[in-house]
């Protein structure tokens, strides 16, 4: 199952940092993986913990940093006695809110996912220690919050993001490679917009990749690269995410939230929802009576 992470960012400075400490015994793995429209970069400052990142796993510890795009989706369990973790997330409307080529460089960690990318940077690599020092600094001065801490919290993020940068830089082949996954990877964004507005009506995998400019072979290989879905997988996501909204918070009949999400077959709707979520759509609907 997948369920999007609907934490709000402030829109005038989207950006959120914290200190977060779990034990093992008050942990609650959750089987569904989750995924959210923000950056995240977690470093841990004590014990260890797996991430489940797509159909990769991460062990970490103490010292180690792993990093979430905006649509990766993830999940974890502790594996020590305890944890302590800084979390930092933040939207890449934080650089810019129309970023030019310049902008996009920030954001090559996370739209350029060479072969043998890692989400996980270890306390041993040689940025690692930068980076966690980064991270303290953009805590302490959330925190304190003092006249203009904005400004030096988005000044952190943009030397963070180009440490960042230069750690990945081995995974490329050269500028132009580099060059040219960013103009792939703003097709994409393109194209994902359309399927975020338009999903509700029938969208194909060849109308898709006609409008992000590819071959449908690739297209789909590309967007399972950077989603980690499947493309007819995210369509169901975001309709079965709609679908959901609707039966808690209106009182439509199923047939017509089926037909509003762009589903025709009700018996193929019920085995959608029941893949995601667990449940029936009228069990869901029942929980909303209790």
């Amino acid at each position: 199952m997948f369920v999007e992470d609907h934490k709000a960012l402030s829109k005038s400075f989207p950006c959120d940092i914290s200190k977060y400490r779990e034990t093992r015994e008050e942990f609650k793995e959750s089987r569904s993986s989750h995924w959210h429209n923000y950056i995240e970069i977690t470093y841990v400052e004590k014990g260890s913990a797996v991430y489940y990142v797509n159909d990769r796993v991460y062990v970490v510890e103490a010292g180690d940093i792993i990093i979430f795009n905006h649509r990766e989706s993830h999940r974890w369990k502790v594996t020590s006695d305890e944890i302590e973790l800084t979390v930092l997330v933040f939207s890449s409307r934080i650089i810019s809110d129309s970023m030019n080529e310049m902008d996009m460089d920030y954001l090559v960690p996370f739209l350029k996912r060479g072969s043998n990318f890692q989400n996980k940077i270890t306390k041993n690599e040689c940025h690692g220690y930068e980076i966690a020092k980064m991270m303290n600094e953009i805590y302490q001065e959330y925190t304190k919050q003092e006249s203009g801490y904005y400004l030096i919290i988005k000044a952190d993020i943009m030397r963070l993001l180009s440490i960042l940068v230069r750690h990945y830089q081995k995974e490329t082949d050269g500028l132009k490679e580099v060059s040219t996954n960013k103009q792939a990877m703003k097709r994409l964004e393109e194209t994902l917009d359309y399927i975020k507005h338009t999903y509700d009506n029938r969208i194909t995998l060849e109308e898709a990749a006609n409008r992000a400019n590819m071959c449908p072979n690739y297209f789909s290989s590309y967007f399972k690269k950077v989603t980690g879905y499947r493309f007819q997988e995210y369509i169901s996501k975001l309709r079965m995410e709609k679908a959901k909204m609707m039966l808690v918070e209106s009182d439509l009949g199923i047939l017509d939230i089926a037909l509003d999400c762009g589903i025709t077959n009700v018996s193929n709707f019920y085995r959608q929802y029941k893949k995601f979520y667990g449940v029936t759509p009228g069990e869901e609907r029942n929980k909303k009576a209790v």
